[in-house]
């Protein structure tokens, strides 16, 4: 399967940032621009309240395409990904996500984080995604808290 050049050459999305949602766009880091640069973005969601998934347009079919020839299918307690949008990013580097995905997926326009994850990037609500943090810790009972 070939692969986009710019991943070959290790260009993936990454680290943490903290940002907010102002007139439904997030202003993405720089260093993301330039991976998104002339390309769209697909925006995924796979039912978790307070998240959503963006993969740049030539990484969605590359997995549509490995899904379709390898006929996977979800194991147990796996979740489908559903396909909310096509997005391109603005010249200003800004994503653009509409109130009624934000309302669907319970991200708040005040504080939002995004989280490089290789060759996609996840968006979160910020006190969402404390609350999860929060509960891991409880469950596993770490003596060192987690903070990012």
């Amino acid at each position: 399967m070939a692969t986009s050049k710019k991943y070959k050459d290790g260009l993936f999305f990454r680290g943490l940032y903290h940002r907010s949602i102002e007139n439904s766009r997030i202003l993405l880091p720089d260093i993301w621009i330039g991976l998104l640069k002339n390309e769209g973005v697909r925006i995924l969601w796979n039912g978790e309240k307070g998240s959503l998934t963006i993969l740049p347009e030539d990484y969605f079919w590359e997995l549509t395409e490995e899904l379709f020839s390898q006929k996977v299918s979800l194991s147990p307690g796996e979740r489908p990904f559903f396909c909310l949008d096509k997005k391109s990013i603005s010249d200003a580097g800004e994503i653009f996500i509409s109130d009624q995905i934000r309302k669907i997926t319970g991200i708040n326009k005040d504080k939002v984080i995004l989280m490089g994850a290789l060759k996609k990037f996840e968006i979160w609500d910020q006190k969402i995604r404390d609350k999860k943090l929060q509960d891991i810790q409880a469950a596993f009972n770490f003596t060192n808290k987690i903070k990012l």
